[in-house]
């Protein structure tokens, strides 16, 4: 449940969840034995500096005001292509 937690964390800034396997988990724990946030932090920040982990980038999200959705592309009549078609010997 500790090893959920600390990859949901790493997820939620933006890196993968295999920084979790990089990170000393014992070293984050407070007095009590729970999760310190504080030190969590740290923890991912020193250890993408450390191993130069670049945080994931966000998904291109399509933009349904540009292109033509549905609607095919007009394709140029015959007499066009024929006018720029490399020249038959």
């Amino acid at each position: 449940m500790l090893q959920d937690g600390i990859k949901n964390a790493i997820q939620a800034v933006g890196y993968s969840a295999e920084v979790a396997e990089l990170i000393d988990t014992d070293a984050l724990l407070d007095d009590n034995g729970a999760l310190d946030r504080h030190k969590l932090q740290e923890a991912i920040t020193s250890t993408a500096r450390k191993y130069n982990i670049a945080r994931k980038g966000r998904a291109l999200q399509p933009n349904p005001q540009q292109g033509a959705y549905g609607s095919p592309q007009r394709q140029p009549d015959a007499g066009f292509r024929a006018a720029f078609a490399p020249r038959s010997r």
